[in-house]
């Protein structure tokens, strides 16, 4: 061990340190769950401020810590752009419900392919362009952007972020909806 390491093993061994170190310990993980909800709420808010002039709908996750937790802004039944995996480290694009059996993947993927602002992003499944956000839940560093003091400039520039991606596919959306099987 460090000397840095040496010095927090004794602080923490102390008997007067330890009881409180462990009930931190068993704590620490409701906390982290708390902030983490918490910032997702906020971020929901702002985008719901952000699209009250567009006919789009948002959506959120019940259990934020579920596999494919997502946060979305609903064009239409069949597309958002969204963040999945809230809890983790996050990704966001655009997504596209081809449970809908009348869309025409073919045409709507190679349509989207031309697309500059998802086109480079990665493609899998639903995913019409996804791209990480830099963003991981498992990190101290995000974890520091979501503390109460830090959380609204944070949830802001993740609204932000989701909402201009919106913004700028809205027209590109309209066509590819209307790309259905003859």
């Amino acid at each position: 061990m460090s000397t840095y390491q040496d010095e927090i093993f004794n602080y923490l061994t102390r008997k007067d340190n330890f009881l409180s170190a462990y009930e931190i310990y068993q704590a620490f993980p409701e906390v982290k769950n708390t902030l983490i909800k918490e910032f997702w709420l906020a971020v929901k808010d702002l985008l719901e401020e952000l699209i009250k002039t567009n006919n789009w709908e948002i959506e959120i996750s019940e259990n934020i810590f579920d596999t494919y937790s997502y946060l979305c802004i609903w064009f239409n039944e069949s597309f958002c752009v969204a963040y999945e995996k809230l809890h983790g480290q996050t990704y966001h694009g655009l997504w596209v419900d081809f449970n809908n059996k009348q869309l025409d993947r073919t045409k709507i993927t190679e349509y989207v392919s031309n697309i500059e602002s998802i086109n480079w992003m990665k493609k899998s499944n639903n995913w019409l362009g996804w791209t990480y956000t830099g963003v991981n839940f498992d990190s101290i560093d995000t974890l520091k952007k979501i503390l109460p003091d830090n959380r609204i400039d944070f949830a802001k520039e993740l609204a932000t972020l989701l909402y201009e991606l919106a913004d700028e596919l809205n027209k590109d959306i309209i066509k590819i909806s209307k790309m259905i099987k003859k």
